[in-house]
């Protein structure tokens, strides 16, 4: 499964449930940014901090959704950190 399929999911779900589960994702990741924001981790997350937490928010989110049947959680981290991390 692609990421855009991954998204797409997430999306539908999002869409289906309405707001509340919108608002979480919204939540976790202005709460994720306000940790990461300004921290020397930032200048490092491409394509910008931003972005990059909310993707890693959107992948833990879509994960909850559908849990891994191939990944581990371990495996799953690495790949969002590889994804986001500037090189």
């Amino acid at each position: 499964m692609s990421t855009d399929d991954v998204l797409a999911a997430a999306r539908s779900f999002v869409q289906r449930k309405g707001i509340a589960a919108l608002a979480l994702v919204d939540i976790v990741t202005d709460r994720a940014l306000a940790h990461v924001t300004g921290s020397p981790l930032a200048p490092h997350l491409h394509p910008d901090p931003e972005a990059a937490v909310e993707f890693i928010v959107g992948v833990v989110f879509a994960e909850l959704l559908s849990p891994a049947r191939h990944l581990t959680h371990e495996q799953i981290a690495d790949y969002a950190a590889a994804a986001v991390h500037g090189r």
